[in-house]
This record gives structure tokens, sequence and C-alpha cells, in this order.
């Protein structure tokens, strides 16, 4: 049985990991296992101080909160522990990029 260790939501690329190993599978995608995850998010404006704080705070969207981001630079890498299935193209866009 393949397995997938994430998913893409529309409007997104990256790489999704295959795997039969179903163990592997659940210890990446549960939230219980704190595995972090590295993002690449682009937005259409450079960030200001203040929306880059809502996203190092977290924020709440419609289903819920998002965990605390960790970025640098323009672009902004974000690694966190996995929660339940958040955007970053939602949380950035909630922050008004």
């Amino acid at each position: 049985m393949d397995l997938s260790g994430g998913r893409l939501d529309l409007d997104t690329s990256g790489l999704l990991l295959m795997t039969n190993d179903s163990e592997l599978a659940e210890h990446i995608t549960s939230p219980e296992h704190h595995v972090a995850k590295t993002y690449l998010v682009k937005t259409s404006i450079l960030l200001n101080d203040e929306q880059l704080m809502r996203l190092r705070n977290g924020m709440e969207l419609k289903d819920g909160p998002t965990r605390p981001a960790q970025y640098g630079g323009f672009a902004i890498p974000r690694s966190t522990p996995s929660s339940r299935s958040r955007s970053p193209k939602d949380a950035t866009g909630r922050c008004g990029a």
C-alpha cells in the first residue's frame, strides 16, 4: 500500500513523500509527533514588521489557529511542528500579504 507523507494545497507546488511504511507515514503526519516542516512562501508584497510578527506568533484562521512560525530574510522559510492542515498560503493571506 502506498501512503502519502503530506498533501499539497490548491495553487501550491512541492514534494510529496510517498512510502509503503505506515509507521513512518503516521509519524511524519501526526501532530502529536511535532515533526517540523519547512515551507518557502512567496508573497506579492514585502511583509512589514507587524505582518511578520503575526506569522511569528501564530494567528487564527477560519478553521483554527496556526502554530508560531520561524522566518528569515525576504523569503519566509516557515519551519513549524505540524498541526492541523494549515496552508502557509492561508496564513500569509491573513496577515495582509
